[in-house]
């Protein structure tokens, strides 16, 4: 049995459970004896790799999207042959009976510029979850710095403006594939969109290069000057950014696989009291007495000192206890030390620092092992 079918059967009874994807199975609209797998608004007649999906459907409990909701045949047949001729819907989307409410509409968008024999299939799923309450003692709300960032266009910038314009024109041809009446002109712009097709797909890979290649040539250049930090941000954009399984299974001290919901973090708790609940050492430190004393100013911190502190702020940090980042302090760093300037005094002349300030955030990153 392949890893996904162990995620399906694993997964909660109660969980929306959605499967989709190229499955080369032909419905049609005849759904006598199975009419909790599929709708009446199927296209074709069912094949051999129907049947199975309908029987695999049928036993958990699953629903075929695309045969719930009527639509015209060109809403609904996903994929066409190379010629144009023979259309089928054999890409679909299922969710299971407990969720059949929320899914409102399933169809085909045949507009998307895929350069793809298959249509995009577009699902809308609507859902009503339950309200539990609120909990108590909740951290506050963190503010999204992302908007305090210039606004930019969702484009890859290592694009140039000329294959962007090149990707505009075949949109164009794409339009006129789906517009064609007849199967002469059809056919004319199948064959215009697959040379657009291609030089695009030409002029973005020539892109791609030089993009990389520039980059190499920067990281290079730093790791000669001993700028490691600007080389791991470099490298970091080649590679992209890495998304681990926070969910992934943890194992006691006796090798056993915890399963139940309360056994990782009480094993979590275990396993940092272990490492900083440490007993003192048996030795005392040597410490050398100075040679000479430090002159330390002990005048309370003025407005600049506070401004230069703010400047010197590192952003994209998370943000402790109180939620608030650097970018709003980097914002408007007059303001800001203008506000700190009265705290950080009375807190100077109090000689007592804040209980808050000497709290910290314990986070957990699990990396491959599962064993703590």
């Amino acid at each position: 049995m392949s890893n996904s079918n162990l995620s399906y059967f694993n997964s909660p009874a109660l969980d929306m459970k959605i499967v989709m994807g190229d499955l080369n199975a032909n419905v049609c609209s005849d759904n006598l004896g199975f009419e909790k797998a599929m709708g009446k608004h199927g296209c074709g007649s069912m094949n051999e790799n129907g049947k199975r999906l309908m029987e695999f459907c049928s036993s958990n409990d699953l629903i075929v999207g695309g045969t719930i909701f009527p639509h015209k045949d060109i809403h609904k047949k996903t994929w066409y042959s190379p010629n144009g001729r023979d259309r089928n819907q054999i890409d679909h989307l299922m969710v299971n009976g407990t969720w059949r409410r929320s899914l409102q509409d399933v169809r085909v968008m045949r507009g998307a510029d895929a350069a793809s024999g298959h249509h995009l299939v577009m699902a809308i799923i609507k859902v009503n979850l339950r309200r539990t309450g609120k909990k108590k003692n909740m951290l506050q709300p963190r503010f999204n710095v992302e908007r305090l960032r210039e606004q930019k266009k969702e484009r890859k910038f290592w694009i140039t403006e000329e294959t962007w314009q090149a990707i505009d024109r075949r949109k164009e041809v794409k339009k006129q594939v789906v517009t064609a009446r007849s199967d002469r002109l059809k056919e004319k712009y199948k064959t215009k969109y697959q040379e657009a097709n291609k030089g695009v797909q030409k002029k973005a890979r020539a892109n791609q290069r030089a993009f990389i290649d520039n980059l190499a040539n920067q990281a290079e250049e730093s790791a000669k000057k001993g700028e490691q930090g600007k080389v791991f941000q470099l490298t970091k954009l080649i590679s992209g950014k890495y998304r681990g399984n926070a969910s992934a299974p943890i194992e006691d001290i006796q090798g056993k696989l915890l399963t139940t919901e309360a056994e990782p973090d009480v094993r979590w708790a275990e396993h940092f009291n272990e490492i900083l609940n440490r007993p003192p050492p048996t030795t005392q430190a040597d410490i050398q007495e100075a040679e000479a004393d430090l002159e330390i100013n002990l005048e309370p911190p003025t407005r600049q000192e506070i401004l230069a502190a703010i400047k010197s702020l590192k952003t994209g940090k998370a943000p402790g206890l109180d939620n608030l980042n650097a970018e709003l302090f980097k914002e408007d760093p007059d303001l800001a030390a203008q506000l700190l300037l009265p705290l950080f005094s009375l807190i100077w002349e109090g000689k007592k620092v804040p209980d808050d300030w000497s709290e910290g955030i314990i986070v957990k990153i699990q990396f491959q092992r599962r064993d703590l």
